[in-house]
């Protein structure tokens, strides 16, 4: 829930998309642009690219989500997490 307005916020349910695989293949081809990556997401179908990212590519990998969205997987594979509950209000207006 937003403390500034009271707006009760739920996380969308999960609708997987062909869009997941497009995004990872163009993020591996984007690795050597960045040293840091931030993904806004929970899903465990990342997990991979996370550990490519993290393992093979020595990159820090930093994940932004509510958090019962986040994966154990998730969790344990990136080397910090955002839980944006706490931080709803900074969004909310």
């Amino acid at each position: 829930m937003c403390r500034a307005c009271g707006t009760v916020l739920t996380p969308p349910p999960h609708k997987s998309k062909k869009i997941d695989i497009s995004f990872a293949v163009t993020i591996q081809q984007l690795a050597q642009s960045f040293d840091e990556a931030l993904l806004v997401t929970g899903d465990s179908d990342f997990v991979p690219l996370l550990k490519l990212l993290r393992e093979t590519l020595g990159r820090k990998v930093i994940i932004a989500a509510f958090r019962e969205a986040i994966s154990y997987e998730m969790r344990i594979n990136s080397d910090e997490i955002i839980e944006l509950d706490s931080r709803v209000g900074e969004f909310c207006h």
